[in-house]
Parts: structure tokens; C-alpha cells; sequence
């Protein structure tokens, strides 16, 4: 991938680590290792990997954004997903880590941490685009459920030269949950 967008564009500016599931919700106890080798393996190694590659391609080309989907559940407890939110606080901790390696470097690295978002892993999403009146309402502040454009919008600054003194930092996009 990282080798695809180098031949056709001469180098990588961007890289958008945006893969994740959130496997089963159960207390830990109830949790299988294959389950946690199964969430860790996307949501922390595939970030990882992303980075390891894409931050080398950015160095070669001399500089550009990372932009990693963590999660508020990487950033607060949440019940029943102790596996899910120990691989998005894995990532939020790697991406902090790795914007220090590189702040000198002309490379960036960000995460954006999503609260509950009306995506295609909400099962009532597949039939309507937007929240319909009667969805369950999100236990967040802004009482209504993010939408995946309000999520692009946050990837969009944090990939541009807005955000050019902006590294390091795990943007909560979550209707306020993280703050209360």
C-alpha cells in the first residue's frame, strides 16, 4: 500500500490508520484469548504496522501527517470492553510515543479518539444513513450520536497544514463523554 502510493505520487504525505472492530462485549473474564489476539491484532498491530512503514516513507519524503483512530474507550473505561479498550489506549499511548520519535523529523502523528458514531458497525445504521428519531439516544453529553463526516472533519484538519503545530495529542471526537 505504503509502496503503491509512493510509485504513483512520488511520496506519502498522509497516512489514516482506520481499521478496527470492537469483538464481543463481556466482562474479561468471559473474554477468550482469540478474541484478544483477534482485537489486538487490528486495532493495535495494524496501527502499528501503518506506522512503522508509512511514518519510514514519510522520513524519505520529508515530512507529513499520521492520523490513528483510537477511541474514547482508549481514553475512559468502558464496560464490557476491556480488550477493545486496552488495544485503542495501546494506540493512543504508540501514537504519543511515536510523535516524540519524529517531532524533529517533520512528521506528525495524531489519533482521533470517536465516541459512539453512527457507523456501519451499528446494526441499525445498514438500514438508515442518518440516526433515526427512535435510536437508542448515546450515553454522551451532546445526547445524539456522531456521524463518520464529523469524524473525516477531524482527520481532514489533522492531516493539513492547519494543524501544523499540532503532535501528539488524542482528539476526542465524542460529544463531550470524555469530559464528564
Amino acid at each position: 500500500m505504503i509502496a503503491t502510493a509512493e510509485e504513483r505520487h512520488g511520496r506519502l504525505d498522509v497516512l489514516f490508520n482506520n481499521a478496527g472492530f470492537g469483538g464481543p462485549m463481556a466482562p474479561i473474564t468471559e473474554q477468550t484469548e482469540e478474541t484478544f489476539d483477534d482485537v489486538v491484532a487490528v486495532n493495535l498491530k495494524g496501527v502499528f504496522l501503518g506506522m512503522k512503514y508509512g511514518i519510514a516513507a514519510m522520513l524519505r519524503g520529508g515530512g507529513g501527517s499520521v492520523i490513528n483512530t483510537a477511541s474514547a474507550a482508549g481514553l475512559v473505561g468502558w464496560k464490557g470492553h476491556s480488550v477493545y479498550g486496552a488495544a485503542k489506549g495501546g494506540v493512543v499511548q504508540m501514537t504519543k510515543a511515536a510523535a516524540l520519535d519524529v517531532a524533529t523529523k517533520g512528521v506528525r502523528v495524531n489519533a482521533i479518539c470517536p465516541g459512539m458514531t453512527w457507523t456501519g458497525l451499528v446494526p441499525m445504521s445498514k438500514e438508515f444513513p442518518t440516526p433515526p428519531p427512535d435510536a437508542i439516544e448515546p450515553p454522551q453529553p451532546m445526547r445524539r450520536w456522531g456521524l463518520s463526516s464529523e469524524l473525516a472533519a477531524a482527520a481532514l484538519f489533522l492531516a493539513s497544514d492547519e494543524s501544523s503545530f499540532v503532535t501528539g495529542v488524542a482528539l476526542p471526537v465524542d460529544g463531550g463523554y470524555v469530559a464528564s
